[in-house]
């Protein structure tokens, strides 16, 4: 009878443990390429952007950092140095147009994520940005798409 109890118990177990995703999820912090419309390759060799304060009007800057292009495919796209910080405002510029572009006031939203029947554990939701503000014009979604 312990035996039958003890069994009952692990496939017990088993099944909520199979009832658990176990995937990666995203993070508001994953922003790390920026995407180029109508632009020439060699316009995009050198794009630095810079990271503000978020209410110091873009006059206190806390950290700067490269993007390193890379055409992919018919995109043309820059891949971060670093994770675009959704905490600060932003400046992208284009050295060789010398164009500057905007990116500010990011709105986040929390997202489930590892479902697990019955119960869900503390860490199972993650934050995705909403949308964000470019060059003063609203955006949908995280993908920062700059057109020339």
């Amino acid at each position: 009878m312990r035996i039958y109890l003890i069994l009952v118990n692990i496939v017990i177990l088993s099944l909520f443990n199979s009832c658990c995703t176990k995937k990666y999820c995203g993070n508001a912090g994953d922003i790390n390429e920026l995407y180029f419309n109508n632009y020439l390759d060699h316009e995009l060799d050198s794009i630095k952007v810079y990271s503000y304060a978020r209410f110091s009007d873009y006059s206190e800057i806390v950290d700067s950092s490269f993007a390193e292009y890379d055409e992919l495919g018919e995109e043309n796209r820059a891949r971060l140095s670093k994770t675009l910080n959704v905490e600060y405002n932003h400046r992208i510029h284009v050295i060789s147009t010398g164009q500057i572009f905007t990116v500010s006031d990011f709105e986040l939203e929390e997202r489930v994520c590892n479902t697990c029947f019955p119960f869900r554990p503390d860490d199972d939701f993650y934050m995705v940005v909403r949308s964000f503000f470019l060059n003063g014009m609203k955006k949908n979604g995280s993908r920062i798409e700059i057109t020339k």
